[in-house]
C-alpha cells in the first residue's frame, strides 16, 4: 500500500511554473539579441557598403585627374572644382553663416557625382588644386631651359553613400601629385 504525504499539495505544479518562467525569460532575452545582432550586422554591412562607394568615388576622381586634359582655370570653386586657399577654410561652407563645414551636405551640394555600374548614384567628390608642390627652379635661365619640373597637388575628398535611405555614409580624402599641365 502506498501512503501519501498530504503537506506537498502542489509543490511539483509550483516548480514546473517556475522553471517555465525561466525558460520564456531566456527565450525572451535570446529573441532580443538576435534582433540587435541582425541590426548591427545591417549597420555594419551598410557602413562597409559607403566606404567601398568612396573608395570607388576616389578612384574615378583620381582617373579623371590623370587622364583628362585640365587647366588652373577649370578650378574655379564650382562644379566639384576648388583652389585650396591656405588662409580660409577648404571646403566652401553651405551656409556662410555657419562656423563649422557639414562635410555630408558640402560634397552632396557642390560635389561631383560619382556613378556606379548600374548607373546609379554612389557617391559625390571634391577635387582641390593646393598648388605647385616640388623645387622651385634656382633662376629665370634654370625655368627657361629645363622647364618648371614642380608638380600639381591635389586633394581629392570623396563621400561614399549606402544603406536604407543612404543613412551609411563614409568620407576618405586623398592627395595626388602630377606632372603639370
Amino acid at each position: 500500500m502506498v501512503t501519501r504525504n498530504h503537506n506537498q499539495q502542489g509543490v511539483a505544479l509550483l516548480v514546473v511554473l517556475i522553471m517555465l518562467i525561466v525558460v520564456g525569460l531566456a527565450a525572451v532575452t535570446g529573441a532580443k539579441d538576435s534582433q540587435l545582432q541582425t541590426k548591427m550586422s545591417i549597420n555594419s554591412r551598410a557602413y562597409e557598403q559607403a566606404y567601398y562607394h568612396a573608395e570607388t568615388s576616389l578612384a574615378h576622381a583620381e582617373n579623371k585627374l590623370q587622364t583628362e586634359t585640365w587647366l588652373i582655370s577649370d578650378f574655379d570653386n564650382s562644379n566639384g572644382l576648388f583652389i585650396a586657399d591656405k588662409g580660409k577654410a577648404v571646403l566652401p561652407r553651405i551656409n556662410a553663416s555657419s562656423s563649422t563645414i557639414d562635410i555630408h551636405a558640402v560634397l552632396k551640394e557642390k560635389g561631383r557625382i560619382a556613378k556606379g555600374i548600374d548607373n546609379n548614384i554612389i557617391g559625390f567628390y571634391l577635387v582641390e588644386y593646393l598648388g605647385r608642390v616640388g623645387r622651385a627652379p634656382l633662376n629665370p635661365t634654370n625655368e627657361k631651359n629645363a622647364g618648371d619640373l614642380r608638380l600639381n597637388a591635389f586633394r581629392i575628398t570623396a563621400l561614399g553613400q549606402a544603406g536604407l535611405g543612404n543613412k551609411a555614409w563614409a568620407v576618405i580624402q586623398s592627395e595626388l601629385r602630377l606632372k603639370p599641365f
